[in-house]
C-alpha cells in the first residue's frame, strides 16, 4: 500500500499525487445507510471499508502465489480497483494540490458529477495497467482474468460519453481524453475539457490570446450546464439510470461543438484540423490496456461525504 500513488500516478502519466500517506477506516456503514468502500478527504489522506478492501487485500498477500477461484479473485481484484479509484481522485498537475478544490466542489453539482465519473471511468478502463504496476498478477495468479462491473451509473456512462466525444473529435481516442482529465484536481476539470474541444477545432490558430480564455470559459459554462442535470437523474432501473447519464454526455459535448462552432464563424474557420497540441507533461498510455466492460452495480456504490469519494 505505500506504493498505491506511486502506481498510479505511473500509469496515468500525472504530474504527481496529493497523497499525504495517511490511511483510514470508513465506518461499516455511513450515516445515510450507505456503504462507503473509500474516501478521500480534503487533507489528502485515504479511508478504505475494513471488510470489503483492506481484508481482501491482505488475505491477497498472505496467500501470495496460491491460485484462487473467480469468485476470490472479483473480490480481490474489486479491493484493487476501490484503491486505484481513490489514488485516482488525488493525481494532480505540476504546482497544483486538490486541496484548492474544496470550495468550488461543494458548490458545484457539475464539478462533483464529473470528478466521480473520471475517477471511476479511469481506474476501472486501466485497472489491469495499475495491477501490472504493482506486479500483482504474482501475488494473485489469473487477477487479470476476472471483470468487475464499474461503479456510479448516474456519473460513470455520462463522462464515458464525453471522453468518447472529445476522444473522435480531437483524434486522441476516448482514453488518451480521459487520462487527460484524470490526471488533474477538480476544479480544472472543466477547464481541461473546454480547452481540449478548443483545440480539437483548431480555435488556438485563429481566436487571439487575450480572447482565448473567455472563449474557452463559454465552452466550458455550456458544458457544464448540461453536465449538471446528472444531479435530477434519480438511482431507478439501472438501463434507465445508464441511458439518462449517456445521453447527458452527449449532450454536454454537443453543447460545446456549438460554442465552437459559432467562434469558428466569428473569427474565422479553420480548413485544416491536425489535432490537439501536445502536453509537455503528458504522455499517451501505452498500446494495449485493455478496458473493462463499462456495466454499473448499485451494490458497489460507493460515497465520499467531503469529496465525491
Amino acid at each position: 500500500m505505500s506504493v498505491q500513488h506511486v502506481a498510479a500516478v505511473n500509469v496515468s502519466g500525472a504530474d504527481h499525487s496529493c497523497w499525504n500517506g495517511l490511511i483510514g477506516t470508513t465506518p461499516d456503514l455511513a450515516d445515510d445507510g450507505m456503504v462507503v468502500l473509500g474516501e478521500v478527504t480534503w487533507d489528502n489522506a485515504i479511508h478504505y471499508h475494513e471488510k470489503l478492501v483492506k481484508q481482501p487485500l491482505q488475505e491477497m498477500f498472505d496467500h501470495a502465489g496460491e491460485e484462487q477461484d473467480d469468485r476470490t479473485l472479483l473480490r480481490y481484484r474489486h479491493a484493487i480497483g476501490i484503491v486505484f479509484h481513490e489514488n485516482t481522485h488525488l493525481l494532480a498537475a505540476a504546482g497544483t494540490d486538490r486541496k484548492s478544490s474544496q470550495s468550488i466542489y461543494q458548490v458545484s453539482p457539475a464539478i462533483k458529477a464529473i470528478d466521480e465519473g473520471v475517477r471511476e471511468a479511469f481506474s476501472h478502463s486501466n485497472l489491469d495497467p495499475y495491477i501490472d504496476e504493482l506486479q500483482l498478477e504474482q501475488v494473485a495468479p489469473r487477477i487479470k482474468d476476472v471483470v468487475c462491473p464499474s461503479k456510479y451509473p448516474r456519473f460513470t456512462p455520462a463522462t464515458v460519453a464525453l471522453a468518447h466525444q472529445l476522444g473522435r473529435r480531437s483524434g486522441l481516442g476516448s482514453n488518451e481524453a480521459l487520462r487527460r482529465l484524470a490526471i488533474v484536481t477538480p476544479s480544472a476539470l472543466w477547464p481541461a475539457a473546454a480547452h481540449l474541444l478548443f483545440e480539437a477545432n483548431g480555435l488556438h490558430r485563429v481566436v487571439p490570446d487575450r480572447a482565448a480564455l473567455v472563449a474557452r470559459s463559454e465552452i466550458e459554462a455550456a458544458m457544464k450546464r448540461q453536465f449538471a442535470r446528472l444531479a435530477d437523474v434519480g438511482d431507478g432501473l439501472l438501463l434507465t439510470t445508464r441511458a439518462k447519464s449517456v445521453m447527458v454526455g452527449n449532450d454536454a459535448f454537443a453543447a460545446g461543438q456549438r460554442v465552437t462552432d459559432r467562434l469558428r464563424r466569428q473569427y474565422g474557420d479553420v480548413p485544416v484540423l491536425d489535432g490537439v497540441v501536445p502536453l509537455h507533461s503528458a504522455h499517451k498510455l501505452a498500446s494495449g490496456n485493455r478496458g473493462e466492460r463499462d456495466t454499473s452495480a448499485p451494490t458497489d456504490r460507493g460515497r465520499t461525504p467531503e469529496a465525491g469519494r
